[in-house]
């Protein structure tokens, strides 16, 4: 007779093990990553944000107020939690991003 396998657990990551980087350029800029003019609120966020929802189309699901998103590479979390605002939905997204002077920036955001 042959023993079964071992099940093998994983352990999830923390949000500092999933750092790949500590680039010192994002180190440098993440606190003043908001005055960029793609990020800044104005014409070209809401351009983005209004691509964005369509696409994703949250307004034309079932329950998808309660919807959470992915934002890969979210830097500061500025466009991340706007994109949530605008959609209004009731989850907190998750901001995703290899370098940690980013991802401290987005702790200033409520919904991030």
């Amino acid at each position: 007779s042959v023993a079964p396998k071992a099940r093998q657990t994983t352990t999830r990551p923390t949000p500092r093990t999933m750092v790949a980087s500590d680039n010192p350029h994002y180190s440098n800029v993440a606190s003043g990553y908001e005055d960029a003019f793609f990020y800044s609120r104005g014409a070209y966020q809401e351009h983005l944000k209004e691509k964005v929802a369509k696409h994703l189309a949250f307004d034309q699901r079932p329950g998808s107020k309660d919807a959470r998103f992915v934002d890969i590479g979210g830097g500061t979390g500025n466009f991340t939690q706007a994109l949530r605002d605008h959609c209004q939905l009731t989850s907190r997204p998750l901001c995703v991003d290899p370098f940690q002077a980013m991802l401290d920036q987005a702790k200033d955001f409520p919904h991030v």
